[in-house]
């Protein structure tokens, strides 16, 4: 039974990678022993598990069937052994995470931090982009993103929320006056984040009234660090995350504007591959839970920046 059960596991990590090679890598077994070791499980089972070519390998009809049950067994055994050890204090591993690069430095960094010392036997990837890369073939164990996905089949926890702020340096709005309705935005210079795919307009909102956020955009950028530089610059109205936002509105070098009017709300959501997660990552996601918010919920006080 333990042969078939290293075997097995051995099965769904040539499955899942697609070629030898790869596996070898995942492994850290030589090519050899395991074309070797797949062929002798095959001969105990009694049919062929996968076709192999010297380009890539393809499941059998019996063979999907049979990686099908064997990966959700395989995945439950290491959950199994990752609860183990999470009560034993022993949690340990690589954890690779994704998200974007502002949102790295400002609000994982510190929690994430805080979660290695307590952890101090876990290893750290980090994956920063502004893209949303795939899971399973990057091995990303979490990835965080913005908004409502629209794949309704990933699995998601939603840890947060942003809001956006319109902000502008005293010395621009001394210069070209302080817009006091939305109307006035399209006199002035804006800097906007980039949006891919030509998304629907952002609204402001007030009350039942909803108008579409219209500026003379000057400038566009995937990067947040970008556009709080520009608009430090004196260059615009700057729409920013409040997590970042409000820092610079409470030492008085930028000033928020249209308060009263608001903005959608994005959700901050932690993406992972698949429900069973081993032990390291589901003790990330509920420590990025609990402590994220401290940083994502603004401090009432902030009101008084305004």
């Amino acid at each position: 039974m333990n042969d078939y059960l290293r075997d097995m596991a051995l099965f769904v990590e040539i499955a899942q990678a697609g070629t030898f090679s790869k596996a070898s890598t995942v492994t850290n077994v030589p090519i050899s022993t395991l074309s070797r070791r797949l062929s002798e499980f095959e001969k105990r089972l009694g049919f062929q598990l996968i076709k192999r070519s010297t380009r890539k390998l393809e499941l059998t009809e019996l063979g999907a069937q049979y990686f099908s049950e064997c990966e959700r067994l395989v995945a439950e055994a290491g959950a199994a052994h990752e609860r183990l050890l999470a009560r034993s204090d022993q949690v340990e591993g690589t954890l690779k995470l994704s998200t974007t690069p502002d949102f790295g430095a400002v609000v994982l960094a510190p929690v994430l931090a805080e979660f290695a010392r307590r952890h101090p036997l876990i290893r750290f990837d980090l994956d920063l982009t502004p893209h949303l890369v795939d899971l399973i073939s990057n091995n990303i164990d979490v990835a965080i993103r913005f908004g409502h996905p629209v794949d309704s089949g990933i699995t998601m926890r939603r840890i947060g929320s942003i809001h956006h702020w319109l902000c502008a340096t005293p010395h621009y709005l001394e210069c070209h006056g302080e817009p006091r309705d939305p109307e006035h935005l399209k006199s002035h210079d804006g800097i906007l984040l980039k949006r891919a795919n030509n998304p629907p307009p952002l609204m402001l909102s007030k009350g039942k009234k909803s108008v579409p956020l219209v500026t003379n955009a000057r400038f566009h950028a995937n990067h947040i660090s970008m556009l709080s530089y520009l608009a430090l610059a004196h260059f615009g109205i700057c729409l920013l995350p409040d997590v970042i936002a409000v820092a610079l509105v409470r030492s008085g070098q930028l000033v928020r504007v249209l308060a009263d009017w608001a903005l959608p709300t994005v959700p901050v959501l932690a993406i992972t591959p698949s429900r069973l997660q081993p032990a390291r990552c589901r003790l990330f996601l509920e420590f990025l839970a609990e402590h994220a918010g401290d940083v994502l919920v603004v401090d009432p006080r902030a009101k008084a920046a305004r």
